[in-house]
């Protein structure tokens, strides 16, 4: 069976959500009604009909979603430091969200091949990001704050805590790749702009959607994860094809990795331009021959003047 995929733009913090029209049948909404769904939720897997997201009894579910970032090059989730994991999940279950777009880095998956399958610790993440002083002192702060952590702690143990955590309060969690190489994001000339960019080996890229898949597997909140965070013409190489053909091979592609690990998730797509073009797909146009829309944003071009 192939994945269901849903399509959509995923801006200013804001997950796919559907929209009530006037005359709608009600509709089923996250954890706000947790007590009426019973031990069973979050009833996955997740599908797609029509233009609807539904659980496996047939329930239209509706996401209302924020972005927890990864802290650039520490790849480790922003905020910790200053708050508990639950405490930060109280926070977002307390203003009506129930889904949360995890962002992370390919690198943090080419980093435990490079470690043949070990986690990379918090401890040696922050320090390698921050230095000896700020990374130990970080550290210390984010154990405070998370006394069932130390600072031997992995990424991964992190997320899984998070994600745990998630699950009893009734949050769902996206995973999201932001970019491949750990930095902040994003522009056309950071690397991770498209399929082959300098920091963007697509090789590396199904290889950490395979394996944040499979890891997926023990949080039955993830019912969803993300291809690639705004997809973008590269102005490092300006030989590479940035075309609705080569954007919808590479998905299709990724796609396939992340059905082959794990065939129950949702599957959400990057449109081009930063995630501001759809026109291709939402049209229904020929890929091969579609226009791609331009944009041309003043505070990137203020990089060069």
């Amino acid at each position: 069976m192939r994945p269901s995929i849903l399509i959509c733009s995923l801006l200013s913090g804001l997950a796919c959500a559907s929209v009530t029209p006037q005359n709608a049948r009600p509709r089923t909404v996250g954890p706000f009604k947790r007590e009426s769904l019973g031990s069973k939720w979050p009833y996955a897997p997740f599908s797609t009909k029509g233009r609807d997201i539904v659980n496996s009894r047939g329930d239209v579910v509706t996401w209302a979603g924020v972005n927890w970032p990864m802290s650039g090059e520490t790849m480790i989730p922003e905020g910790l430091e200053w708050k508990s994991a639950a405490d930060i999940l109280d926070d977002v279950a307390g203003v009506g969200f129930n889904y949360i777009r995890m962002g992370y880095a390919i690198q943090m998956i080419d980093e435990i091949y490079d470690r043949k399958g070990r986690d990379v610790p918090m401890i040696d993440a922050l320090t390698a990001a921050l230095g000896r002083t700020n990374g130990t002192r970080v550290a210390k702060a984010i154990v405070s704050k998370n006394p069932n952590w130390t600072t031997r702690t992995t990424r991964f143990e992190i997320w899984s805590d998070i994600a745990s955590t998630a699950l009893k309060k009734g949050i769902f969690i996206q995973p999201d790749v932001h970019v491949s190489k750990a930095q902040w994001c994003c522009s056309h000339v950071d690397g991770n702009a498209w399929f082959e960019d300098v920091s963007f080996p697509v090789q590396n890229w199904l290889r950490g959607l395979s394996y944040v898949a499979t890891w997926a597997k023990k949080h039955p909140n993830i019912v969803s994860m993300s291809l690639r965070n705004e997809l973008r013409e590269s102005w490092n190489r300006t030989n590479l094809y940035y075309n609705w053909d080569t954007l919808v091979g590479n998905m299709t592609a990724g796609t396939d990795a992340i059905h082959a690990a794990n065939s129950d998730l949702l599957i959400t797509w990057s449109g081009m331009q930063y995630d501001q073009d759809l026109s291709a797909l939402t049209t229904g146009k020929n890929i091969l021959t579609a226009p791609v829309s331009h944009y041309w944003s003043p505070s990137l071009l203020g990089l060069f003047t």
